[in-house]
């Protein structure tokens, strides 16, 4: 049978107790993987591709996933506070000071999106996702403490990494926003 017909539900593995070869006595009967002894075919492929029984173990994990990425968009609104706040109370204890706050909340951060790329790939949540929780370990960990370091000889690098800020909100949204639950769709 072609991948065209598994895909599509088509062919004679579609047929309940059916199979691509026959049995003895010219009969179609089940194979190992085939509808019956709980292949792709059984009730057909779940949302995402998956079979049944592996989206249902998936479940637990996206969940975490969703939810951890809720709560640090959560934490990144904290921080843009923080950074408000250290802006105006440079001149009253010095920036140093006034920046101590933002600064270890941000390596925090970091750590959060470390534990989210975790997350990511223990649920399986797919190449793309995976790749924007990696790009959020770059962003927080390496690009934001590089472009506070240069910040203090170029104020440039302080608003790209005010910018960078926002882009990690963006991919954090984008993530949180991809691994939210969905209805199983019935398969066709």
């Amino acid at each position: 049978m072609s991948e065209n017909q598994m895909a599509a539900g088509t062919g004679p593995a579609a047929v309940p107790g059916g199979s691509a070869e026959a049995a003895p006595g010219g009969q179609a009967g089940p194979v190992a993987g085939g509808p019956v002894a709980g292949g792709p075919v059984a009730g057909g492929l779940a949302a995402g591709g998956t079979v049944p029984g592996e989206a249902a173990a998936r479940r637990p994990g996206m969940t975490v996933l969703h939810w951890s990425l809720a709560a640090f968009l959560l934490l990144g609104a904290v921080q843009i506070f923080l950074a408000g706040l250290g802006a105006f109370r440079t001149e009253t204890v010095g920036a140093d000071t006034a920046f101590a706050a933002h600064r270890s909340f941000g390596f925090a951060l970091a750590g959060a999106a470390l534990v989210i790329l975790v997350l990511a790939l223990v649920a399986r949540a797919g190449r793309a996702a995976v790749a924007g929780a990696a790009a959020l370990v770059v962003l927080t960990g390496l690009v934001q403490s590089l472009l506070a370091g240069l910040a203090d000889d170029h104020a440039l690098f302080g608003g790209l990494h005010a910018f960078d800020g926002l882009a990690i909100l963006g991919v954090a949204a984008w993530l949180w926003a991809r691994t939210r639950p969905r209805a199983p769709r019935l398969p066709r």
